[in-house]
């Protein structure tokens, strides 16, 4: 599917779509039964029970585009709030999304009432607000488990064995610690920007960067003999097994 294929479902789930049939003011169906009017209904005329709808709805081939956007923004938000900070380009492609959710939501509500409107007066069957509950339920519960850190700390221990070898390697000297004009470094489901070995008398600490927070730097650090230096504004919080999620401030 293209884009602009993609684009036009996408909004055919927030807008009424018609078409005429035949020539002159005569009855317009939708490409889809279940949003389906009378043109004469719309100039206030009184409608023939032939006029009705009462055949079953078909089911529309972009049904299930609307789940589909809220399971993709739900995945977005596991991967945006997965790292061990939010980069600016994710901060603002995050608030696009959800933006574009939230106004989806709105147009929908309006939609909503206009049609339980109509059905009333019409003494057409009921509309289920089954699946924006669900859909409403898959974004909202995303965002309550970022809230929580769920998705950094599953990511975290998803790649803490491969963490830890590269820091075991860096502290024994098989790799070289990482300047930050250095090539990115992939380290399990990471990709590392700058790799610091700490040498003090507690005993080695590697820092590791895996993503600019706008001023700031955000990542982990591996520190076997205890809590790491702070160095600066560092803000450290306890993983546990020697780990511990850092952030840089300046």
């Amino acid at each position: 599917m293209t884009e602009k294929n993609l684009f036009i479902a996408v909004l055919s789930l927030f807008a009424e779509r018609s078409i005429v049939e035949g020539t002159g003011i005569g009855r317009a169906d939708s490409l889809c039964p279940r949003w389906s009017w009378n043109l004469r209904d719309e100039m206030d005329t009184e409608l023939a029970p032939s006029d009705i709808t009462t055949e079953p709805a078909a089911k529309c081939p972009d049904d299930h585009v609307d789940l589909v956007f809220a399971i993709a923004l739900a995945s977005w938000l596991m991967l945006a709030f997965s790292n061990a900070g939010l980069s600016v380009d994710m901060i603002l492609l995050t608030m696009l999304f959800v933006g574009l959710w939230l106004l989806g939501v709105l147009v929908r509500i309006v939609v909503f009432a206009w049609r339980r409107h109509r059905t009333a007066r019409n003494e057409r069957r009921s509309i289920s607000i089954l699946r924006p509950v669900v859909e409403a339920s898959i974004v909202l519960g995303s965002i309550a488990l970022a809230a929580v850190c769920a998705p950094m700390l599953a990511r975290f221990h998803l790649c803490r064995a491969a963490l830890e070898r590269y820091a075991d390697d860096v502290i024994a000297g098989r790799v070289a610690p990482q300047e930050p004009s250095d090539p990115v470094r992939s380290v399990g489901l990471y990709f590392v920007t700058e790799t610091e070995l700490v040498t003090e008398n507690k005993g080695p600490v590697v820092r590791l960067i895996t993503t600019d927070t706008y001023l700031d730097h955000a990542g982990f650090v591996y520190s076997p003999h205890g809590r790491p230096p702070v160095l600066g504004e560092d803000f450290y919080s306890d993983l546990g097994d020697s780990w511990y999620h850092w952030r840089r401030s300046w």
